[in-house]
């Protein structure tokens, strides 16, 4: 059934470069997004918006490196980021999945997920379920039905996520589901 929907550019988020995968905070008051530098890494920026407009872009202090950070994920209290980062030193596989939380407007450090949501393989493209005990991802990790499939991570009651299950063949397929 069509929708009457008005697309509006966001002409202040938009520049020559890049800027893709945005999330915005449930209160629709943050966009975070990935930005490609000029150098061809890419880097999370974030905009607030006031009851008129959406403010001027800014880094993430604190969480963007001269390696590539992208495809943030805002959990529902907006207080958890979740973001991909690709070839750390601390690193499970060449991409994992970082936490950050924020506390007086400033993010922590990142810090690596760990197993068991990360692996060797590839772990990118988080997102928070709408009650925010679950983390969806995309991972090419064993036991997958090919390619790159989507997987959940349910927060346990100690504060750990769990083990990843995989979303099944009604999702995922032997391409590259992301």
């Amino acid at each position: 059934r069509p929708h009457d929907i008005q697309l509006v550019e966001l002409t202040t988020l938009n520049t020559d470069l890049s800027e893709y995968l945005p999330c915005v905070r449930p209160d629709g008051k943050v966009v975070y997004f990935t930005r490609r530098s000029p150098r061809g890494d890419e880097d999370l920026y974030f905009s607030e918006r006031d009851a008129t407009h959406w403010t001027e872009p800014a880094p993430l202090i604190g969480i963007n490196t001269p390696l590539n950070e992208g495809a943030p994920a805002i959990s529902p209290d907006g207080k958890t980021l979740v973001f991909t980062s690709c070839d750390r030193q601390n690193g499970v596989g060449g991409c994992d999945l970082y936490r950050s939380t924020i506390r007086a407007g400033e993010w922590s450090v990142p810090v690596n997920m760990g197993s068991p949501v990360n692996s060797p393989a590839y772990e990118s493209h988080p997102c928070f379920a709408e009650n925010g005990k679950v983390l969806f991802f995309a991972s090419n990790r064993k036991g997958g039905y090919g390619g790159t499939d989507l997987w959940m991570a349910r927060l346990q009651p100690n504060g750990a996520w769990g083990k990843p299950e995989n979303l099944g063949n009604r999702i995922n397929t032997s391409g590259n589901e992301v």
